[in-house]
């Protein structure tokens, strides 16, 4: 289904935040691979929003490279 091309930008902006959102109660929870996913969906989502802002913090306060190394070791 598609959307009004002037709604998309706020659709993808609101579907990032929530994401980001879902990325850190899944780190909250130590599911790291869960919350690499969710990140990974959020920076995506922000980016094609062109939304900036959402694009700069998609992440935890831990380093995006600390949380792949520890979804990589849960393996």
């Amino acid at each position: 289904m598609e959307c009004p091309e002037s709604l998309r930008p706020r659709l993808l902006s609101l579907y990032s935040d929530l994401s980001r959102q879902t990325g850190y109660l899944a780190y909250d929870l130590n599911d790291f691979d869960g919350a690499w996913y969710y990140y990974e969906q959020a920076r995506n989502a922000a980016h094609e929003a062109q939304n900036n802002v959402l694009a700069a913090h998609p992440l935890p306060d831990e380093p995006l490279g600390d949380l792949g190394t520890k979804a990589a070791h849960r393996h």
